[in-house]
């Protein structure tokens, strides 16, 4: 997620979308862990980046606090 921000930042769509791809590619494969069920909004934030970026829409991708 902050790669994708620092990529978008930079202008790099192509990484952009590779490190995405790959996250949702990884997010499958963990998908049935603890830690990642409890954070819901993981998936859709990473579907949502990769619709962005796939658009250029590169000053959209931020992402989001973790802890305050």
């Amino acid at each position: 997620m902050v790669l994708a921000e620092i990529q978008a930042k930079q202008s790099k769509q192509s990484d952009i979308i590779q490190t995405l791809s790959e996250a949702l590619t990884f997010y499958t494969a963990v998908a049935n862990d603890f830690e990642v069920q409890i954070n819901f909004r993981l998936k859709p934030w990473l579907e949502a980046a990769l619709q962005q970026a796939q658009q250029g829409q590169l000053d959209k991708i931020q992402a989001y606090q973790f802890a305050y």
